[in-house]
């Protein structure tokens, strides 16, 4: 398929990747220049690697002996499901899917430990394919989906000198989260506003919410402090991702009529 990223995604990438390139070159010729420089900051970045690494592996290990994986045996339609996401978003393997309690969080989150991508649903969230079906499940999976595909993990460790960068860092995670929103509506379209708006305020209520009064509500509540909040977070507001997955849509929609319509018009003639 056709992924087409968030503009903003590449501009922050582009400005990461030179910001992160000068500063490991900064730092490999401070090394050469000051070798007592690495004989200082060695222990400290072996032990923060260290605690790092120890962290991630028990998080990775409860995961693994508490949460119920996704598997052909364990709930096989979910299963299903991730093998055509796979095939759709043309990724070498599908991730390890496990379902776990969300304390009534609608979340998803995709990690990676050793190499291995997995991908962590909240119960909240698996509960309501079982309801509605599976079209806004598809969404939030694919957008997990998207964030492996894109290498958006991968990327992390050298890239983290632009990560720790005031505002810099988390512009380039809104930005990412922008573009796999467009990749999972292109996936799921119809569902994409559905399971957003049920991250907002959960598996139940959202489909008693006006998505239009809602929108309305965030222009009118929209302040400093509102656009301080985003700033400062990873994710942008939900309002803004609905709003830009409503906006990509309609787009996407747009650019098929316009090509399906001369194709129609051949078709015509033809007969």
């Amino acid at each position: 398929m056709k992924i087409q990223s968030h503009k903003k995604e590449k501009l922050y990438l582009l400005i990461s990747i030179c910001l992160s390139l000068f500063c490991w070159i900064g730092l490999g010729v401070m090394i050469v220049v000051q070798p007592t420089i690495l004989v200082v900051a060695l222990p400290y970045a072996v032990a923060l690697f260290l605690g790092t690494f120890i962290a991630s592996g028990l998080a990775h290990g409860y995961l693994r002996g508490n949460a119920v994986r996704i598997s052909q045996r364990q709930f096989p339609e979910v299963h299903t499901l991730c093998e055509r996401l796979k095939q759709r978003l043309q990724m070498k393997e599908t991730p390890l899917v496990y379902l776990t309690e969300g304390n009534g969080i609608v979340n998803a989150f995709v990690s990676k430990f050793l190499g291995k991508h997995y991908v962590v649903l909240h119960s909240d969230t698996f509960e309501l394919a079982l309801e509605q079906g599976d079209a806004e499940l598809a969404f939030i999976l694919a957008h997990e989906f998207a964030h492996i595909q894109r290498k958006h993990l991968s990327k992390q460790l050298f890239l983290l000198p632009a990560r720790i960068t005031p505002f810099l860092g988390k512009a380039y995670s809104r930005a990412c989260e922008l573009s796999c929103d467009r990749i999972a509506a292109t996936v799921s379209p119809r569902a994409g506003v559905r399971a957003l708006l049920c991250l907002a305020v959960g598996n139940k209520l959202f489909r008693h919410v006006k998505i239009e009064e809602y929108l309305h509500q965030s222009r009118e509540d929209a302040g400093v402090w509102s656009v301080l909040a985003e700033v400062f977070s990873t994710h942008p507001s939900h309002p803004r991702r609905i709003r830009e997955v409503f906006a990509y849509v309609s787009v996407e929609s747009e650019q098929a009529a316009s090509i399906s319509a001369p194709m129609r018009r051949r078709h015509l003639v033809g007969v």
